[in-house]
């Protein structure tokens, strides 16, 4: 049975036909996630909501498209949102850091241009120099 006749099927309330779909993906999508993520829970989670994402619009599949394109486009677009919180996430706060020791004076960044180099260094505030 095609893609596209399973995915009707689920539209219909054939929970067989998407219980198929399922198996037919699962491991690939999350393969692909996982070599995009290198996090195996994560990819296994992303995955997860890939299937509830095309579960929830089946209605506005097109047929006129290959489904295997469509679920790895949701799979991608997941695991691009996915590493982007990745990103924020790993700010760290500073505050720790601008503290030079007891006893000591706290210390600032201060950030100098130099033509096209972003020079960061460590100084006293300009009140303790």
């Amino acid at each position: 049975m095609s893609d596209h006749a399973l995915l009707q099927g689920t539209l219909a309330g054939d929970h067989d036909a998407f219980a198929e779909l399922v198996g037919r993906y699962r491991n690939q999508i999350t393969s692909y996630i996982y070599r995009m993520t290198n996090d195996y829970d994560g990819a296994v989670d992303l995955a997860q909501e890939t299937f509830l994402r095309v579960y929830r619009a089946a209605g506005r599949y097109q047929t006129t498209h290959a489904f295997s394109t469509y679920i790895y486009r949701i799979a991608t677009n997941l695991a691009i949102s996915e590493l982007r919180k990745r990103k924020r996430r790993r700010l760290v706060s500073l505050t720790g850091l601008l503290t030079s020791g007891e006893g000591q004076e706290p210390r600032t960044l201060t950030r100098r241009t130099s033509g096209r180099c972003r020079i960061s260094a460590w100084s006293k505030p300009k009140s303790a120099q």
